[in-house]
């Protein structure tokens, strides 16, 4: 497969919160985001174009903390996978949690982590790569 060029004035600017398509392929990274209590933090948000995302989303937590936190992933506004992260189950430290899905077409994806048992906050990062089918 050919290397598609994306010209000399593509340089890394900070998070991607939506989705960058170059080529074939897709990406999204939310940087660190906050996990306060209801309504959470949002992560990751945007629409898909007319094509298919074959995508894998990787998250973890910055930094050790005492909460728990959940994390959704909706499409259109509807729940298609929900996790919680206990602060006793360290999973959430290692950022290899990946998890792989496809977005249909003209999909809102919406990805949010809430702190769910307790005060004070985390932070979270999502990344989220794909193919463009």
């Amino acid at each position: 497969m050919a290397k598609e060029a994306i010209g000399s004035n593509a340089i890394f600017s900070g998070p991607q919160k939506g989705l960058t398509v170059i080529g074939k392929h897709a990406y999204a990274y939310s940087g660190l985001t906050n996990a306060p209590a209801a309504p959470g933090g949002t992560a990751l948000e945007f629409t898909t174009g007319p094509y298919l995302v074959d995508s894998k989303l990787t998250v973890g937590s910055a930094n050790a903390y005492t909460n728990d936190v959940t994390m959704e992933l909706m499409f259109n506004d509807q729940i298609v996978y929900a996790q919680i992260f206990t602060n006793t189950s360290q999973e959430y430290i290692t950022g290899v949690n990946p998890y792989e899905f496809i977005i249909p077409p003209l999909t809102k994806v919406t990805l949010t982590f809430e702190n769910t048992s307790g005060g004070g906050t985390s932070n979270w990062y999502a990344i989220l790569k794909g193919n463009i089918e």
